[in-house]
């Protein structure tokens, strides 16, 4: 990894002294000093527990691959295909964590564990995500931000539209029309946009490169020896470009669009208390505090629930920022009512109008910051 960047990293993700904690409008959120003490207790890591819900994905991975493999049942096939979808979603919440070094201390391994069995399992690599995805904290909503940079003006990213048409985009992801983004995803999952790392030595390059040759030949020789190329193919990488595009969008949508872009207890959303279902696709891993996430990064995903704890303890907090109950209910707030709208609300205006006009009021609070 850079030094450089690393250096960055450490400078930026890191800071927990006093109030500066946690800034809003440029000034500190009032309260955040009092409760430092959980800040710092939290963002230490329990080694046991990142390590076992690596286990605890992959033992489920396996379980549904010798559960259709033993059932030869297209019910029973489907549903290993989903849970499958669901378990390479949390490998991937996984990886993010190891992106922030929060899996492991020790930075080496916690850069092997992540490669090995979160980020080279899906084609990517945890320090190209890395170059990625932190400038996104670093510089949310701007231009150095590189997923905001490449969704502002794409209409599928543009919100809000109609109910319809957001579960068109998710139907469309299932069925397979979205292959081709869902190769560009993984692309930027291994920093193809991102800043390029400081130049490696020779000796370097070649290593990393023998590495991964290495990993990649000898996992395809145990699915070619026991037999298992068309299990593979059919719950692996067949729900990694249906499946897991739609839930990765569902995700993305519930963390940072229809939110504010200039206050930070509005530039994402908590999902409090998702359903056992939507828990297992959208949330694992307490992926669903994202605000708390952002807010304290330091903070590995196991210790979230108790930073948002204390946070509802300040009044600033708990009044302002951008809380809904689950992802798709309709009773209460949720991810799906706060970013879509019904026919009758949207007054006969059609996507492309909605999108239109979202893209120039973004646009026009870009130029006005």
């Amino acid at each position: 990894m850079d030094p450089n960047f690393k250096a960055e990293c450490d400078e930026k993700q890191l800071s927990l002294d006093g109030e500066e904690s946690v800034i809003v409008h440029d000034k500190p959120l009032d309260g955040t000093k009092a409760i430092t003490p959980i800040v710092r207790e939290a963002s230490k890591l329990n080694e046991l527990r990142g390590v076992g819900a690596i286990a605890f994905d992959w033992i489920v991975i396996v379980c549904c691959f010798a559960a259709a493999i033993s059932l030869p049942n297209v019910a029973v096939w489907l549903a290993a295909a989903v849970i499958i979808a669901g378990r390479q979603h949390a490998l991937l919440v996984l990886m993010h964590e190891a992106t922030h070094f929060r899996i492991v201390n020790n930075r080496a391994w916690n850069e092997r564990l992540s490669d090995w069995f979160l980020a080279w399992p899906l084609m990517v690599n945890t320090d190209g995500f890395r170059r990625d995805h932190l400038p996104h904290h670093f510089h949310i909503f701007t231009e150095k931000d590189p997923e905001y940079t490449r969704k502002r003006l794409r209409p599928e990213f543009q919100f809000p539209q109609t109910r319809a048409h957001f579960v068109w985009l998710i139907v469309k992801d299932v069925i397979g029309l979205s292959v081709f983004k869902m190769a560009k995803m993984l692309a930027n999952f291994s920093g193809a946009e991102a800043a390029p790392a400081k130049e490696c030595s020779p000796a370097e390059k070649w290593a990393g490169r023998i590495e991964r040759t290495t990993y990649y030949a000898v996992i395809g020789a145990a699915i070619w020896y026991f037999n298992l190329i068309v299990p593979v193919l059919l719950l692996w990488f067949l729900p990694a470009f249906t499946l897991l595009f739609a839930i990765l969008r569902i995700r993305n949508v519930a963390e940072h669009s229809g939110v504010g872009m200039d206050d930070d207890l509005d530039m994402s959303r908590n999902i409090l208390r998702p359903m056992l279902w939507e828990r297992a696709l959208f949330g694992p891993h307490n992926v669903g505090l994202h605000l708390v996430h952002h807010l304290y990064p330091s903070v590995p995903f196991y210790h979230l629930p108790m930073v948002h704890n204390a946070l509802m303890g300040i009044p600033e907090y708990a009044e302002r920022s951008r809380h809904v109950e689950t992802y798709f209910g309709l009773q209460g707030p949720s991810v799906l009512t706060q970013v879509t709208i019904t026919p009758d609300e949207s007054g006969g205006m059609g996507d492309s109008e909605t999108t239109s006009s979202e893209i120039e009021k973004r646009e026009k609070m870009k130029a006005a910051s």
